[in-house]
């Protein structure tokens, strides 16, 4: 624990700076096989560039400089006091019963079932923003810098050598804060906004395994995503979230649909590895070339590559290194299938976290902690230790002037070589070609650089807005999907838009949350895009536009919602953390603009295997029964 300003031990087979959510992820799958982990955070909450904010605390992030930098512009007397706010209210979270899906209840093995210790149960304040205090320990002097003669010499200091660092507090740009005079919005702590959103989870993913496996879903809930809808150009059109609901599309003729149930049995026979073998060629090729050989509609061709495979860019296009490939794209056909139904709540393939994303971080976070991990927060560090022997990564330095020992280092994106040090990085490009290490080699791993940029789009361009009313009557939770070059030729990324309220609760009652965003090369195509999708799905203060609706399709309420508060920003993807890059060190950027976590889990995966390949990433989760088994032996063992 921190005693006195100091971490004890000081020696872990683990060290994690950042709580985000791929950071969580290893924390928490390092702890679950056994490891010893030290989890890291310069700020006073969870979550860093994946936290979810109340509505005071997220305008005045993006009112006062839209920095996470140190000392934690969010660290401040108002974020304190919302802490003690009263709980929420009967009538607001009344909204939940029978709606939220408990992903223990699909745990045939009941391994999620119970609740662990440091778990919230009436989440007192809204949401779950505190870990179990018996295994967080917050600094109440990290800013108390130690002074270097002060500290006792220690015989593994030795040949190190220390590499300085800074907070990066330019990864957020182009910041336009709008404000209605005279609109009440409401207690600003029953809002939930996500900095890192519109973000979904399918049902049938890899991160609902991985709550599942670790024990994390004791400490989050989902809300289903009720519908998917996606812009034709002129209305908004349901998306088939089934075969039941292709069969109910009007707008395809009887032998569209034929040839799709065919491509659909198809897909899932490959998935089985029944039918026809399908050649490594077509695999390889692009799967839009493959879907018009299969002579589907160009209509559900569009849906499959924007709203099913969730594809992000153009794929018309003649660039090869965007376009998905057929193996690709059967395999985010068959998750999105064996998602639909995985859930009696969830009518579609997608949830969405009570309480925001920034629930997800915080529920790896819990599970790590009740094994075994240690968490300090509100404490920088100053610096990275090196060998210089080996040029190889031994720990880091605290902003109090502590040496925290380990060979393996998993790292955010907000540390930084510091900018204005000279010759104290040691040259990284001979490193990187020469740097081989043979598997299982645990004490030295080449560094793990994790890419959440998208090719040439290097941005990703966020929405907040705050409306009235829902888009649909009778609708909460519902994804609009824009796809490429519809809003504007000139613009080939999908525009997403993700519509919540009180049933997720993220907003009070009678308010709703959208979020919107879009891959982008520089602020004003994302800002232009983005306000072009709203103008589209909303209306000004006083407007009321009315969309003409087709055969089974839906048109916009009368009037349509009115925005009453928005805020848009601009996120850079990639920082100059990785040029920080060494053996035993993992670098991950920043939230990428992608809908889903399947990436980000993936690369944290990678990472995982590459620093402990003898272990298993989440074994899964004793079940309270054997867990009261194993007390029980263990208790028999000692008193033997």
């Amino acid at each position: 624990m921190a005693m006195d300003g100091l971490v004890e031990p000081d020696t872990f087979d683990l060290i994690v700076l950042g709580t985000g959510l791929p950071e969580s992820i290893l924390a928490a799958a390092a702890a679950n096989a056994g490891h010893s982990v030290l989890h890291l955070d310069h700020l006073d909450f969870y979550g860093a560039h994946w936290t979810s904010l109340s509505f005071s605390q997220f305008r005045s992030w993006a009112g006062s400089g839209r920095s996470f930098a140190p000392p934690p512009t969010l660290a401040n007397s108002s974020f304190a006091e919302e802490c003690e706010e009263s709980p929420l209210s009967t009538a607001s979270s009344g909204n939940l019963l029978g709606t939220a899906c408990d992903l223990r209840a699909d745990d045939e093995s009941g391994a999620g079932a119970g609740a662990g210790a440091g778990v919230l149960v009436d989440h007192p304040n809204g949401k779950a923003n505190d870990v179990s205090e018996t295994t967080i320990a917050e600094s109440d002097n990290a800013g108390s810098e130690e002074t270097e003669s002060a500290r006792p010499r220690d015989h593994r200091e030795i040949g190190l050598e220390v590499v300085e660092v800074d907070y990066e507090n330019q990864l957020y740009s182009d910041v336009r804060l709008k404000d209605i005079e005279g609109v009440d919005l409401g207690a600003s702590r029953f809002y939930n906004l996500d900095l890192a959103g519109p973000r979904l989870t399918f049902c049938g993913s890899q991160l609902v395994n991985l709550l599942l496996r670790s024990g994390a879903s004791n400490y989050v809930e989902f809300k289903g995503v009720e519908a998917t809808y996606m812009w034709t150009g002129t209305v908004l059109s349901a998306v088939p979230s089934s075969r039941a609901d292709v069969f109910k599309d009007k707008s395809l003729s009887l032998s569209d649909k034929r040839f799709l149930m065919r491509f659909f049995k198809l897909v899932t026979d490959h998935a089985n590895a029944e039918g026809a073998e399908i050649s490594r060629e077509i695999l390889e090729s692009p799967f839009v070339e493959f879907m018009r050989l299969q002579n589907l509609p160009t209509s559900m061709q569009s849906i499959i590559l924007y709203a099913i495979a969730l594809v992000d860019t153009d794929q018309d296009s003649k660039h090869s290194s965007t376009l998905l490939k057929t193996e690709d794209g059967f395999r985010k056909l068959t998750l999105y299938l064996s998602s639909v139904g995985r859930f009696a709540n969830a009518p579609t393939a997608f949830l969405y976290p009570l309480y925001g994303q920034g629930e997800l971080p915080q529920a790896f976070c819990r599970s790590a902690a009740v094994n075994g991990s240690l968490y300090v927060l509100r404490r920088p560090i100053k610096a990275l230790l090196v060998d210089k022997e080996c040029n190889e990564y031994r720990g880091v330095q605290t902003l109090t002037g502590q040496h925290l020992y380990s060979k393996k280092l998993i790292m955010g994106p907000s540390v930084v070589p510091k900018r204005e040090q000279e010759g104290g990085l040691l040259s990284l490009a001979k490193e990187e070609n020469e740097s081989v290490h043979s598997p299982g080699d645990e004490s030295s791993q080449k560094p793990a650089l994790l890419s959440s940029s998208e090719g040439p789009y290097p941005k990703v361009s966020r929405y907040v807005c705050i409306t009235d009313k829902s888009l649909f009557e009778g609708q909460t939770t519902l994804l609009v999907i824009f796809p490429p070059k519809l809003i504007s030729e000139n613009h080939s990324t999908v525009v997403r838009a993700l519509q919540l309220s009180s049933a997720a609760s993220v907003c009070p009652d009678g308010k709703f949350i959208l979020q919107l965003s879009t891959l982008c090369s520089d602020a004003s195509d994302g800002h232009e895009i983005l306000k072009a999708a709203i103008d589209i799905l909303l209306s000004r203060p006083g407007e009321g536009t009315l969309v003409s609706s087709e055969s089974n399709e839906e048109s916009l309420p009368i009037p349509k919602p009115k925005i009453l508060w928005s805020v848009y920003f601009k996120q850079a993807l990639d920082t100059d953390a990785r040029k920080l890059a060494r053996p035993g060190l993992a670098v991950f950027d920043m939230p990428d603009g992608a809908l889903d976590c399947e990436g980000i889990l993936t690369s944290t995966e990678k990472v995982y295997r590459e620093f402990f390949p003898h272990t298993e990433f989440f074994k899964k989760a004793p079940t309270p029964e054997e867990k009261e088994t194993e007390d029980l032996e263990s208790e028999e063992v000692e008193t033997e």
